[in-house]
Formats: C-alpha cells, sequence, structure tokens
C-alpha cells in the first residue's frame, strides 16, 4: 500500500510538470466519460431501473390479439367483460387490475379545470403494490363497486388543495358529480407509461371505474388490464389458461369472437418502442468513448517516448520492469480517475438538457439523475479507460533498450509511429462510423420532418375541452354555443371539432364495423367531426360531401371515411352509397357520403389507418377539441378564445391551447432527441479526431526534424515539405474512411427501426462523412505541415 501512495504521488507530480499534456488528456476523457455517463444516466432510468411497483417482475400486461380473415393485429387493450371472467376463473394471479383514461372537467371551489383521470376497480392500485399515503383505497372488489369517492394525485394535492392536511373527505365536482376526496397517492408514485399503450400525461384523479361502465361499453376492447402472476407462474402458461377462458367465454358472447389475449411483461410494455433507439445511442456514446481512450494512448506514447532518458535511468539503477508498468499504469490510472470527475460536472450539465429535450411519453422510471447505479458505471469505465490507454505504453517502454543515448532514428521509434498510425487510421475509421449513423439520424429526421401531413398546421389552434359525461347528449348544443364564442374573436375565420386533435400518436380509439349482408367485420379508427371540421384543417375531400347541419339526429345516419379504409373495404369500387353498419352504442347502417384524403393524424412516420368519421349531432360524445384557423397572430388569439369559452360555459375548462405547429412538432421530439444525442457524440469524436491527428503528425515532424533540416540544406523547397506532410495526414484519412465506410456497411442496418424513407446504406451520407474527414485531416495536418516547412536546417542539425 505504502508502494502504491507513493506511485499515485509521483504520477501526481509528474502530470502538474506537464500541465498541457494533463489538460489536454484530461478534457478529451472528461467529454467522453461525461457524455457517456449522461446517455446512460437516461438508459438507466429507462430501461435498468426496476419499475417503481412491488415485485415489478412479476406484473404483465394483457391486450388483445384481435384476428379476423386476412387481418391480424395486437391492441394494447382489452373487454371489461373478459378482466371480470379472467378475474373468477384464472389461476394463475394474484390479482387483476383493470383501468381506462379518460379527460374529465373537474371543478375545484371556482376553479375549472381539465384533468388526465383513470377509472380504475379497486384491484388495481394494490396490483401494482401502491397504497395511498392519506386516506385508503376503495372499497370492495371488481368493476361493480361504486361509491363517490376518488384518490388524487401528491401534485393535485399540492397545486389545487395547497398540501392541505384536512383533504380528505373535501368535496368537488367532477363529471358533473359530487365527489369526496377519499386518498393521496404517495409523491413517487408514477402510472405506467408509453407512446402507445398509456397515456404520456400522469394522472391527476383516480376514480371507481364502477361510475363510468354505464357510459362505456364492456365488450368493447376500450379497457387496459394489468395483472400480478402468482410466484412461480410463466407468464406463458397464464396467457395459455387466459386463451383458455376466451375460448369458453366466446360461446356466451359472440361479439368476442377473433379476440384472444396477448401477455406480455409489464416493463417490456412500457419501454419497447424506445429500447432499440436508446440502447443504439449508448453504443454511439461508447464508441466515442473509445476513440477518446485510443486518443489517450497515442498521447501516452508520444509522452512516453520523450520520457525515453528517464526510464532508461530507472533501468539503469535496478528498476524492474513490472515496476515500471506499475508506474505508468498508476499513471493512466491517476489521469483516467480525474478525467472521471471532471467527467462527472459534464454529464451534470448535459443531463439538464437531456431532461429538457427528452419527449414527453419516455417512460422514466423515476427521475433522470446520477445514482449509484450511474457511479458505479463511471467507476467502471474509468478503469477500463485506464486499462486502454495505459497498458499498451506501459508495456512498450518497459521493454525499450537500456542505453541511455536514444536518437530520433532509432527503430524503436520508427516502430512506435507506425503503431500510433494505426491507432489514428482507427480512430479515424470508428470517427466515420459514428458520423455516418448520426447522419443517417440527422437525414431520417430531415425527410420526417419534410412530410406533409395533410392538414393545415400554419395559422392554426387546436385546444380540448369536456362536457361531463351525463350531458353527452346534449353536447352538440353545448359544442355549438363554444365553437359560436370561438368564431366571435377577432382575427377567427372558422372552427371546427373533433374528438381527437391532430397529431395524436396513441393507440387511438378502434370501433367495429361490419357491411350490411355480411356476416365479416372489421375494426377501424373511429372519429366525430363537426361539419366545419375538415373545412378549417384543411383535410381535402377526395369525392363526395362534407357533413352539413342537415346531418342532424334525425336525419339518415351518414358516414365519411379516409382512403385507406375505401381501399382497404372496397378496393376497386366506389365506396359513395355504400353503407357500413357501427357495431357499437345503437347498432345502424350509415351511408358513406364522403371521402377524405389520407392525412398523417397519428404521427408523421405513421401510415394513415381506416378511419371512420361520423357527424356529432348524429353520435354524440362528451370530449373533444376544436380546431380554429386565424389570420391574427396565436399568441394573441389563444387567451381571448380561453376567456370567450369561460363566459360561454364556465363549467368548460380549456386544455392544451397550442398551435397545430407545436402538437406537430411535439411528435418529432422523439427522434430529434435521439437524433441530437447521436449528432453530439459524432461531433466530440470529430474533435478528437482531429487532436489526435494533430498530435500524431506533430510528433512524427518532430522525430524527422533533422531529416527535414538535411533535406531542406539540400535544396528542397518548402512546398515540398509542406505537401509531404499534408499527404502523410490524407494516407492515414484514406485508410481510415475506408475502413470506416466498412464499419458503416456492417452496423448502421442496427439503425433500420429508426430510419424514416431512407436506407441504412445511404451513399450521399457517406460521401458527406468521407469529404469532412478529409477537410478534418487538413486542418490538422496544416499547423505542423507549416512548421515542419519553416525548419532552419542548421538548427535542425544542432538538435541531432
Amino acid at each position: 500500500m505504502d508502494q502504491l501512495w507513493m506511485d499515485i504521488r509521483y504520477s501526481m507530480r509528474v502530470l502538474r510538470k506537464n500541465p498541457a499534456f494533463a489538460l489536454v488528456a484530461i478534457l478529451v476523457l472528461a467529454l467522453g466519460i461525461g457524455a457517456t455517463t449522461a446517455i446512460f444516466s437516461v438508459v438507466n432510468a429507462v430501461l435498468i431501473r426496476p419499475l417503481p411497483y412491488k415485485d415489478p417482475s412479476r406484473l404483465v400486461a394483457l391486450s388483445t390479439d384481435y384476428q379476423r380473415p386476412g387481418f391480424r393485429r395486437i391492441f394494447p387493450t382489452v373487454t371489461l367483460v373478459e378482466v371480470e371472467r379472467w378475474r373468477s376463473e384464472s389461476h394463475s394471479f394474484d390479482s387483476l387490475g383493470s383501468f381506462v383514461f379518460s379527460a374529465l372537467p373537474v371543478n375545484i371551489g371556482s376553479q375549472a379545470m381539465f384533468l388526465v383521470a383513470i377509472g380504475a376497480d379497486p384491484e388495481l392500485l394494490s396490483t401494482l403494490g401502491i397504497q395511498p399515503t392519506m386516506g385508503r383505497n376503495f372499497a370492495g372488489t371488481g368493476s361493480k363497486v361504486r361509491e363517490p369517492s376518488i384518490i388524487i394525485s401528491h401534485r393535485l394535492w399540492v397545486d389545487a388543495f395547497q398540501s392541505d392536511p384536512r383533504v380528505l373527505g373535501r368535496s368537488l365536482i367532477m363529471d358533473g358529480d359530487i365527489v369526496t376526496v377519499a386518498g393521496v397517492l404517495p409523491a413517487s408514485f408514477q402510472f405506467p407509461r408509453s407512446d402507445a399503450a398509456y397515456s404520456p400525461e400522469a394522472p391527476d384523479i383516480v376514480y371507481p371505474v364502477a361510475n363510468i361502465v354505464e357510459t362505456w361499453n364492456p365488450r368493447s376492447a376500450q379497457w387496459f388490464a394489468i395483472g400480478r402472476l402468482k410466484a412461480g407462474v410463466a407468464m406463458q402458461s397464464a396467457e395459455s389458461e387466459l386463451r383458455t377462458i376466451n375460448t369458453h367465454l366466446v360461446e356466451s358472447e359472440p361479439d368476442l369472437r377473433g379476440m384472444s389475449v396477448h401477455l406480455s411483461m409489464l416493463d417490456s410494455e412500457t419501454t419497447g418502442s424506445v429500447r432499440t433507439a436508446l440502447l443504439l445511442t449508448l453504443g454511439i456514446s461508447l464508441v466515442l468513448l473509445l476513440i477518446a481512450c485510443t486518443n489517450i494512448m497515442n498521447l501516452l506514447f508520444s509522452r512516453a517516448a520523450q520520457r525515453g532518458r528517464e526510464i532508461a535511468v530507472r533501468k539503469a539503477v535496478g528498476a524492474s520492469a513490472w515496476r515500471l508498468v506499475r508506474q505508468m499504469l498508476t499513471e493512466s490510472a491517476c489521469l483516467t480517475f480525474l478525467a472521471g470527475a471532471f467527467g462527472l460536472l459534464v454529464a451534470r450539465l448535459v443531463l439538464d438538457t437531456l431532461v429538457r429535450l427528452s419527449p414527453a411519453h419516455l417512460p422514466i422510471s423515476g427521475q433522470i439523475e446520477i445514482d449509484w447505479t450511474v457511479l458505479g458505471f463511471v467507476f467502471m469505465i474509468c478503469t477500463t479507460a485506464a486499462i486502454l490507454a495505459g497498458v499498451l505504453p506501459a508495456f512498450q517502454r518497459s521493454r525499450q533498450s537500456d542505453s541511455l543515448i536514444v536518437t530520433t532514428r532509432s527503430s524503436s521509434s520508427r516502430a512506435l509511429l507506425g503503431f500510433q498510425r494505426v491507432l489514428m487510421v482507427s480512430q479515424i475509421a470508428l470517427g466515420v462510423g459514428l458520423l455516418a449513423a448520426a447522419g443517417l439520424l440527422a437525414h431520417s429526421l430531415f425527410r420526417l420532418s419534410s412530410v406533409n401531413p395533410g392538414f393545415r398546421t400554419k395559422d392554426t389552434i387546436g385546444f380540448e375541452v369536456a362536457f361531463p359525461s351525463g350531458r353527452h347528449d346534449e353536447a352538440p348544443q353545448h359544442y355549438d354555443r363554444i365553437l359560436q364564442a370561438v368564431r366571435e374573436v377577432p382575427g377567427v375565420t372558422s372552427a371546427g371539432w373533433i374528438t381527437n386533435l391532430p397529431p395524436e400518436t396513441r393507440a387511438g380509439v378502434f370501433m367495429g364495423f361490419s357491411l350490411p349482408g355480411s356476416e365479416k367485420s372489421l375494426v377501424s379508427n373511429f372519429q366525430v367531426t363537426s361539419e366545419d371540421y375538415f373545412g378549417t384543417a384543411g383535410i381535402a375531400l377526395s369525392r363526395g360531401r362534407d357533413f352539413t347541419r342537415a346531418d342532424s339526429a334525425t336525419a339518415p345516419a351518414v358516414a365519411i371515411v379516409n382512403e385507406a379504409f375505401a381501399r382497404q373495404v372496397f378496393p376497386n369500387e366506389d365506396p359513395i352509397g355504400k353503407r357500413v353498419v357501427t357495431l357499437f352504442a345503437e347498432p345502424k347502417p350509415r351511408e358513406i357520403v364522403g371521402v377524405i384524403r389520407d392525412i398523417h393524424d397519428r404521427g408523421l412516420n405513421a401510415k394513415s389507418v381506416a378511419t371512420v368519421y361520423l357527424p356529432y349531432r348524429q353520435f354524440a360524445v362528451a370530449y373533444g377539441g376544436v380546431v380554429v384557423r386565424t389570420t391574427a397572430p396565436p399568441e394573441s388569439v389563444i387567451p381571448e378564445i380561453q376567456r370567450r369559452v369561460a363566459a360561454a360555459d364556465p363549467t368548460v375548462p380549456v386544455k392544451n391551447a397550442m398551435t397545430i405547429e407545436s402538437r406537430l412538432h411535439r411528435t418529432l421530439d422523439a427522434p430529434r432527441f435521439y437524433t441530437i444525442m447521436s449528432a453530439s457524440c459524432a461531433a466530440m469524436a470529430f474533435l478528437f479526431v482531429a487532436l489526435g491527428l494533430y498530435g500524431v503528425i506533430s510528433y512524427a515532424v518532430s522525430r524527422r526534424t533533422s531529416e527535414i533540416g538535411i533535406r531542406m540544406a539540400l535544396g528542397a523547397p518548402q512546398d515540398l515539405i509542406l505537401r509531404g506532410v499534408l499527404w502523410q495526414g490524407l494516407q492515414m484519412a484514406a485508410a481510415g474512411v475506408a475502413m470506416g465506410i466498412g464499419l458503416a456497411l456492417a452496423t448502421t442496418r442496427l439503425l433500420r427501426t429508426l430510419l424514416f424513407e431512407i436506407k441504412p446504406i445511404d451513399p450521399v451520407t457517406l460521401a458527406i462523412a468521407a469529404a469532412l474527414v478529409v477537410l478534418v485531416t487538413l486542418a490538422a495536418s496544416y499547423i505542423p505541415a507549416r512548421r515542419a516547412s519553416q525548419v532552419q536546417p542548421l538548427a535542425a542539425l544542432r538538435q541531432e
């Protein structure tokens, strides 16, 4: 231990004597370690850290495997009828909880709000292993339990009730009914979040699902379900048991024919859409760290060469080869761990930016922070970096000649320079691979952002509103009043209403349809709109007509479909005049009166799905959104819209008022997030490559100073020397580019799922990467080349 402490003190003294070397080495490693640590912190929060529930490895998500001839799709929801039968007959689960998302109008005192809420049965919280920190869970079991009480989130308790410890028993109006607060959820509680299956917004209210069973069809696959497997029960055997139960259930519930059940682990369900992207981004950051390590290895080789006489003296006075190796490894470790400490500071700064840029749907478990797992990761990569960067230089120098005379023309110097060039070529190859990956992601993001969504985004505002579900039959009259109030706002030219504002990236609402006289049924996305919606949103009709005020509740039932629906259901036919039967609420045939062009209402990278639109005067719903077209600046119009809506109906809150362009911009958060992280790593990689090239060529020039002096004394012109040094750099660049293109061709296929309308092998991207390498090489080589061309022959010969 004394010898180790002595080695550490000597290493720190060596670093203090060479501040320029220490500063560059620590800076390069700190940037590499910091970037990798920051990205690993995100991966840790999303993929590694267990879900914040009791024994999360036993939690499974239940989905519907819907199959029809020529059609199969797994929906993240199930029917309530299935949940009740599974709960009573299954022996594979300790508990099963079901729930449904909704956005409800809530009035707390004089304050009207529009809150995300979940209707849940009493088993849901116990399945997750969550108990309210104040109050109680709902009484009883199953979806039949009805009580006028709710459980609120810790956030709502703080924001709306000012952390009042006497909140239990307080009354508020939710969805038109008076309810009381029965409990408060823990501050650390997080509901499962996913961009596909669950709401990206944290719910503020949990209420008994029985309170809405009457308004939601229990035979419609709109309910989410989470189960806790019994200890020792495999997920596959539980799925097999539930499928057997469903086989018998279909006999009494023919509407469920073709619907089977699919199980997946809850953590996989919530992270599935981001797992590949995050792991690939972490891989890119690790490559960046590897480039930093090879850079430091080159610096240590150069530094060790300059210390050749010192090492020779130490060997002459009896130092063993192992003693020298240990000393140089200690110096490498000190350098690396100092860089690791500064890297943590870099990671802390980078994390703040990553948190701001992270997509809203990112299923974070807890907080993105530097915890003990991240610190352990930092220790591991520092140790690995110390070994990678220090072992080869240490062993190379421990085996040098014992001669105290070390010349620049020695075979060991030539071998060292050759090895440094090999390392530099490797750095360039890795840099080209990183740049190709970042270029593909950037190109994909550019293509994605250039897609025409099919609806108007400029000068268009959207906001969400809701009425109490008990008043949904009166919703058309209420919406007429709201729309009229909005149209009277100065600058507003038109306004329309739809159930889900575009773009909507979550699962959406899918309903069953059939054709008259046919037993064939199909599933389609489902929307309800006003007669002014398509015109306001700028959605073009390809044939037929739009809805009108004449399409009232007493008029013949009509529908509009999109082109995807027409292609799927009526291939090679004109759908106008055809009829479809809605298999929900009141089944009735509806005449198709119009076909709209396909739009990207589920995200720019999502293909248009078959969609049926119904007029809101014939199919009333109590929630939706308003699209407003304006000629005035949106920032001035939105406050006035909120004021006019409040004046028209004080019980109707306005939520998420923003431009449609902003809503569309938010759908690009995920690809933008991964592109920025990858591009940042690629930019740092090329900074490291430039520093490495500069260091290697400078070292080569210093080793050849006397040779250059002799050549100039014999009449070699300066431009010849300049071109010679630049040519050395270009040779390394050419070899690195060739290897890098091969590496890119072999690895960019992993990015396939993250790319939009471009192939993983993109010649344009590879050409740009190669051109950038050449430019960086010329820039990094020019200064040492210029210095070499200005060598004075007599001065160079005196050095020899």
